[in-house]
């Protein structure tokens, strides 16, 4: 979800996923997933792989796959910053939950659900406590097994600069 251009997609199909899904609300950005897609198209792994584009709002695509009973045994959810402003920072929290519970319902048993933010005002902890408050809405038992940030090449010397924060998890069920 809120795949951009499909980097992520494009790694997924070249890690050997049989399938990818690219979900964005930006057909220019869906049309250069695509692109990509077929730049690398060489690549047996990515030849293979079936690719999908769905050009919707990620809520609403993922509760109306959720509905389809569409299972996904990987969703990854990499949105835009949600809070520009501290006095927004509770309304990102709900919607970083909303998003955990929305691709809870569509993680395959056992799946891995990994959540990224690039919201500087909300700090990992934070993150991970708006999944846990998402997954337990869905019902779903998640453990998180990793925590990754900025890459060496993106030093962080302030608070604010560590923007960056993905957080794994594994369903139990």
């Amino acid at each position: 979800a809120f795949s951009y251009t499909g980097g992520c997609s494009l790694y997924a199909a070249r890690g050997g996923a049989a399938s990818v899904v690219s979900l964005d609300s930006s057909p220019a950005a869906l049309a250069e997933a695509r692109e990509n897609f077929a730049l690398n198209a060489d690549l047996p792994e990515v030849a293979q792989a079936t690719h999908e584009c769905v050009c919707e709002d990620a809520f609403g695509a993922l509760a109306r796959f959720a509905i389809e009973r569409r299972r996904f045994d990987l969703v990854l959810v990499d949105p835009p910053a949600f809070a520009k402003a501290k006095s927004e920072v509770g309304s990102a929290l709900s919607g970083y939950a909303r998003l955990a519970e929305l691709a809870c319902g569509v993680l395959a048993p056992q799946g891995i659900l990994v959540m990224a933010s690039c919201t500087a005002r909300i700090d990992a902890d934070a993150l991970s406590g708006a999944i846990r408050t998402g997954a337990k809405r869905a019902d779903r038992e998640l453990a998180e097994w990793q925590r990754t940030a900025h890459g060496l090449d993106h030093p962080v010397r302030f608070r604010e600069g560590a923007y960056l924060k993905c957080i794994w998890l594994r369903a139990a069920r």
